[in-house]
């Protein structure tokens, strides 16, 4: 969806972009690739990304006058340099210049970048929750709508079966759907009246079963 956080990679290194841009759009960010950082410049404003990860050596235009000239741009999006040339005072540059974290490549552990990426990212996540409820800023709401948004978080990108139960009216389906839409999964949400299916058939077909 077009309200997802949105991530520009700037990178001169054409394969190892395409690598980001793969594994970030398998969770569901919508990601714009530029290979020059002066085409970038000219084109971020339209993308408005809240978070760009930058390569530190690129052509025309290094890494840390790259972040520098956007950070004027974008005051309040994140900066991720990485490089396959890391080293302390480069690190403490791109620091000093605005970078909330500097990365060596090629990725040691792609999962952990992952998880970084959603660490810097958690609040965009709840602006996605709020529009799908249909709810105003969780702040003027009771403080257990948080968590519930932090759960939805947590849930949506594994492959665990999740059970929500509550009374009519709570928001079952509302928070279905969130999960769904976070997962990032290609497929339609699809809503079943589970009250219409034998027990033992929704039991075998959530849980499995065990022969004999």
């Amino acid at each position: 969806m077009s309200d997802y956080p949105r991530i520009a990679v700037v990178e001169d290194d054409v394969s190892f972009a395409t690598f980001l841009k793969t594994i970030l759009e398998e969770e569901g960010y919508k990601v714009k690739v530029y290979h020059d950082p002066e085409v970038a410049l000219k084109r971020l404003p339209d993308f408005s990304p809240q978070l760009v990860i930058t390569d530190l050596k690129m052509p025309k235009m290094d890494g840390i006058t790259f972040l520098e000239k956007a950070k004027v741009i974008f005051p309040d999006t994140q900066f991720i340099v990485i490089t396959a040339y890391g080293t302390i005072p480069s690190a403490v540059e791109a620091m000093k210049k605005g970078a909330v974290d500097y990365i060596t490549k090629p990725l040691s552990s792609p999962e952990d970048f992952l998880s970084l990426v959603a660490r810097l990212l958690p609040r965009e996540k709840i602006k996605v929750l709020e529009k799908l409820f249909e709810l105003p800023p969780f702040e003027i709401l009771f403080a257990g709508i948080e968590d519930v948004y932090e759960k939805v978080i947590q849930v949506a990108p594994t492959e665990t079966t999740v059970i929500l139960y509550g009374e009519t009216g709570t928001g079952k389906s509302a928070i279905a759907r969130a999960i769904h839409v976070l997962s990032g999964r290609k497929g339609n949400f699809v809503e079943i009246n589970c009250a219409a299916i034998p027990e033992t058939l929704i039991e075998s077909e959530l849980f499995g079963y065990e022969k004999g």
